[in-house]
Protein backbone atom coordinates (compact mmCIF):
# COMPACT_ATOMS: atom_id res chain seq x y z
CA UNK A 1 0.00 0.00 0.00
CA UNK A 2 2.73 2.42 0.85
CA UNK A 3 4.30 1.72 -2.51
CA UNK A 4 1.24 2.26 -4.48
CA UNK A 5 1.19 5.74 -2.10
CA UNK A 6 4.79 6.84 -3.59
CA UNK A 7 4.32 5.47 -7.23
CA UNK A 8 0.76 7.51 -7.05
CA UNK A 9 1.06 10.21 -4.90
CA UNK A 10 -1.97 11.71 -5.76
CA UNK A 11 -4.49 8.90 -5.91
CA UNK A 12 -6.27 7.48 -3.41
CA UNK A 13 -5.90 3.44 -3.77
CA UNK A 14 -2.39 3.51 -2.21
CA UNK A 15 -4.19 4.82 1.30
CA UNK A 16 -7.59 3.19 0.92
CA UNK A 17 -5.28 -0.03 0.99
CA UNK A 18 -3.57 0.64 3.62
CA UNK A 19 -7.24 1.48 5.71
CA UNK A 20 -8.00 -2.06 4.72
CA UNK A 21 -4.89 -3.57 5.67
CA UNK A 22 -4.74 -1.90 9.14
CA UNK A 23 -8.14 -3.25 9.55
CA UNK A 24 -7.24 -6.61 8.39
CA UNK A 25 -4.88 -6.39 11.64
CA UNK A 26 -7.18 -5.67 13.98
CA UNK A 27 -5.98 -1.92 14.23
CA UNK A 28 -9.23 0.04 13.45
CA UNK A 29 -8.19 3.16 14.94
CA UNK A 30 -4.79 3.61 13.26
CA UNK A 31 -6.70 2.69 9.73
CA UNK A 32 -8.68 6.02 10.14
CA UNK A 33 -6.26 8.14 8.72
CA UNK A 34 -5.30 6.51 5.93
CA UNK A 35 -9.33 6.49 5.20
CA UNK A 36 -9.61 9.85 5.93
CA UNK A 37 -6.02 10.50 3.17
CA UNK A 38 -7.88 8.34 0.64
CA UNK A 39 -11.17 10.61 1.14
CA UNK A 40 -9.01 14.08 0.82
CA UNK A 41 -7.79 12.82 -2.46
CA UNK A 42 -11.37 11.77 -3.49
CA UNK A 43 -11.39 8.34 -2.71
CA UNK A 44 -14.90 7.47 -3.12
CA UNK A 45 -16.97 5.06 -1.41
CA UNK A 46 -15.03 2.65 -0.83
CA UNK A 47 -12.98 5.30 1.61
CA UNK A 48 -15.69 6.63 3.07
CA UNK A 49 -17.66 2.97 3.66
CA UNK A 50 -14.22 1.89 5.35
CA UNK A 51 -13.69 4.88 7.47
CA UNK A 52 -17.42 4.15 8.75
CA UNK A 53 -16.23 0.31 9.64
CA UNK A 54 -12.78 1.52 11.17
CA UNK A 55 -15.16 4.18 13.06
CA UNK A 56 -17.53 2.04 14.36
CA UNK A 57 -14.55 -0.78 14.81
CA UNK A 58 -12.74 1.92 16.87
CA UNK A 59 -15.92 2.89 19.01
CA UNK A 60 -16.36 5.99 17.39
CA UNK A 61 -20.05 5.54 16.62
CA UNK A 62 -20.53 9.46 16.22
CA UNK A 63 -17.44 10.25 14.03
CA UNK A 64 -18.48 6.97 11.90
CA UNK A 65 -22.10 8.81 11.56
CA UNK A 66 -20.39 12.48 11.08
CA UNK A 67 -18.16 10.41 7.84
CA UNK A 68 -21.00 8.94 6.41
CA UNK A 69 -23.46 12.54 6.37
CA UNK A 70 -20.64 14.39 5.12
CA UNK A 71 -20.30 12.18 1.85
CA UNK A 72 -23.87 11.89 1.60
CA UNK A 73 -24.09 16.23 1.71
CA UNK A 74 -21.48 16.07 -1.19
CA UNK A 75 -22.52 12.82 -2.66
CA UNK A 76 -26.60 13.15 -2.77
CA UNK A 77 -27.11 10.90 -5.78
CA UNK A 78 -24.15 8.58 -4.86
CA UNK A 79 -25.95 4.95 -4.45
CA UNK A 80 -23.49 3.00 -3.10
CA UNK A 81 -23.20 4.53 0.65
CA UNK A 82 -27.14 4.38 0.79
CA UNK A 83 -26.85 0.13 -0.61
CA UNK A 84 -23.74 -0.01 2.45
CA UNK A 85 -26.38 1.23 5.01
CA UNK A 86 -29.34 -1.08 3.68
CA UNK A 87 -27.41 -3.94 3.89
CA UNK A 88 -26.48 -3.45 7.28
CA UNK A 89 -30.15 -2.45 8.53
CA UNK A 90 -30.88 -5.91 7.05
CA UNK A 91 -27.86 -7.90 8.91
CA UNK A 92 -29.36 -6.18 12.10
CA UNK A 93 -32.84 -7.21 11.42
CA UNK A 94 -34.54 -3.97 11.09
CA UNK A 95 -36.23 -4.82 7.72
CA UNK A 96 -38.17 -1.75 7.64
CA UNK A 97 -35.77 0.76 7.79
CA UNK A 98 -33.72 -1.35 4.95
CA UNK A 99 -36.63 -1.36 2.85
CA UNK A 100 -37.15 2.46 3.24
CA UNK A 101 -33.29 3.01 2.08
CA UNK A 102 -33.81 0.52 -0.55
CA UNK A 103 -36.92 1.96 -2.01
CA UNK A 104 -34.88 5.13 -2.72
CA UNK A 105 -32.08 3.65 -4.16
CA UNK A 106 -34.93 2.19 -6.70
CA UNK A 107 -36.00 5.81 -7.75
CA UNK A 108 -32.70 6.83 -8.84
CA UNK A 109 -32.05 2.70 -10.51
CA UNK A 110 -35.09 1.79 -11.01
CA UNK A 111 -33.23 -1.55 -12.98
CA UNK A 112 -30.85 -2.34 -10.11
CA UNK A 113 -31.69 -6.11 -10.14
CA UNK A 114 -29.32 -6.41 -6.51
CA UNK A 115 -31.70 -3.29 -5.22
CA UNK A 116 -34.43 -4.87 -6.52
CA UNK A 117 -33.83 -8.75 -4.50
CA UNK A 118 -33.05 -7.03 -1.37
CA UNK A 119 -35.90 -4.98 -1.46
CA UNK A 120 -38.00 -7.50 -2.16
CA UNK A 121 -36.82 -9.49 0.58
CA UNK A 122 -36.27 -6.80 3.24
CA UNK A 123 -40.78 -6.22 2.40
CA UNK A 124 -40.72 -10.33 2.63
CA UNK A 125 -39.54 -10.38 6.45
Amino acid sequence: ARGMQRARPRDAIGYTLEGDVLMAQQRPAEAMTPYREALRRDGGAAAVIGLHRAALAAKRPADAEQALADWQKRHPQDVVVPAYLADADLRRGDHGAAAKRYRAILERQPQNVVVLNNYAWALDR
